[in-house]
């Protein structure tokens, strides 16, 4: 296999870790996954680097785990990455963070009613306040 390839599956392998492990984590954060919520920020905080950290020790050593096409434009500018590469970096990852969210999407569908913390964290109230129903 070419490498270039395996670097674009390996990358797109570690953002799908980031997205499933981190982001999925702050959707269950939200408390519309459960009726109380289930994780806070500090559980949101340690899922996003305990993501990070499986997806180096994952495809580290396959392609230096950029998982972030801002990380691979920063040391293409410094002429750590080679420019041959960079279409791996970056389309690789933006398949995998699709991924990531279909698999979400798949997990929890979507659903028309939104708990109030749930809303609220879609949509604060302007000034902190929520309007009165009348």
């Amino acid at each position: 296999m070419d490498s270039r390839l395996r670097i674009g599956i390996a990358e797109a392998i570690g953002t799908m870790i980031l997205v499933v492990g981190g982001a999925g984590t702050a959707i269950l954060a939200t408390g519309n996954f459960f009726p109380k919520g289930s994780v806070g920020i500090i559980g949101v905080a340690l899922a996003f680097g305990l993501s990070l950290l499986v997806a180096a020790y994952a495809i580290g050593s396959i392609s230096g785990c950029h998982v972030n096409p801002a990380v691979t434009l920063g040391l293409c500018v410094i002429g750590k990455t080679k420019t041959k590469e960079l279409p791996f970096y970056i389309v690789f990852p933006v398949v995998g963070g699709i991924l990531g969210g279909a698999l979400w999407r798949a997990i929890r569908p979507p659903s028309d009613e939104l708990t109030e913390e749930a809303s609220e964290a879609v949509a604060p109230a302007p000034y902190g306040r929520r309007p009165q129903p009348e």
